[in-house]
């Protein structure tokens, strides 16, 4: 049976490391006929890094191993980036229809990247293993805070979906869960690889590329499939309280950002009470930019 096992889990790694590229050529296919790639730009270079990086890896991993070996550490460091960008991405489309949530959001977003940039250079620097690079155990930090903020990310979606107007069969909350699947397995594989050691290396590793493939397949059912209209952020209640709290919050003393809130509170005010009396029988009057 131990020697059954042996023979097969090479086959297995070669499935898992190449299963997830034709995934990842029929989600960027479905994104451009979409053109979901010019409302998602950095998840569609995303998408298409995997298939470079397949490609390039799988290439110098049987032609050069010291090659395959630096490569690998600057294909890991573009990820890195991308996921920080696709995380920002999704966090600024999830808050699009609020001005008040998405520039505060804008902001502790930034400020956290650099926090956490910079707590990861300083472990770097400070805790890295002597036989290693400082930059690469950066890059590794970097890649863990990364996961981190994909959990988080994954929390937003679930607890406050509902607020901002989205469900779970939107493309923005597909994408999340996929990050938020990959983050998690990935620091809990960290976790017990330090409890476990090395010898647990090849299970944790075939579970991570299982995880990874899986978030593949679920983000191509979410670009493939129709996507529902968003409610309208009117409708969103508490989410415009607060929208319109931090807006005066972020902009103090500024008539400018807060303007259109007032304007659109005006709006619905005037459409409800218009389309209460159009349903008694009473005549449309005309707004003001209307005549």
């Amino acid at each position: 049976m131990l020697r059954f096992a042996a023979m097969i889990i090479p086959y297995l790694f070669y499935a898992m490391w190449m299963l997830p590229v034709p995934v990842f050529v029929c989600l960027a296919v479905s994104m451009l006929r979409r053109r979901l790639h010019t409302r998602l730009p950095l998840f569609f270079a995303y998408c298409l890094f995997q298939i470079i990086d397949f490609g390039i890896g799988f290439y110098l991993y049987h032609h050069s191993l010291s090659e395959y070996s630096y490569t690998y550490w600057i294909t890991t460091g573009i990820s890195v980036g991308l996921g920080f960008g696709v995380i920002y991405e999704v966090f600024t489309e999830v808050f699009r229809p609020f001005i008040g949530l998405r520039d505060l959001g804008r902001t502790l977003f930034r400020w956290a990247t650099l926090v956490m940039s910079l707590a990861a250079l300083m472990m770097a620097v400070v805790n890295g293993p002597s036989d290693s690079h400082p930059l690469l155990v950066a890059v590794l930090m970097l890649g863990r805070s990364v996961r981190i903020m994909q959990c988080g990310l994954v929390l937003l979606m679930l607890l406050c979906s509902s607020y901002l107007g989205l469900s779970w069969r939107h493309r923005i909350f597909g994408i999340s869960v996929g990050f938020g699947i990959i983050g998690a397995v990935d620091l809990i594989a960290v976790t017990l690889m330090s409890t476990w050691g090395l010898n647990a290396a090849g299970t944790l590793s075939l579970v991570k590329m299982a995880a990874f493939l899986f978030a593949a397949l679920l983000w191509a059912g979410y670009m493939m499939s129709p996507e529902p209209e968003r409610m309208p952020a009117s409708e969103s209640a508490r989410a415009d309280q607060w929208n319109f709290s931090l807006a005066a919050v972020v902009h103090p003393g500024g008539a400018g950002p807060a303007l259109p809130l007032i304007q659109d509170a005006v709006e619905r005010v005037f459409e409800k009470t218009n389309g209460k009396k159009n349903g008694d029988g009473h005549p449309h009057l005309p707004r003001p930019h209307d005549q």
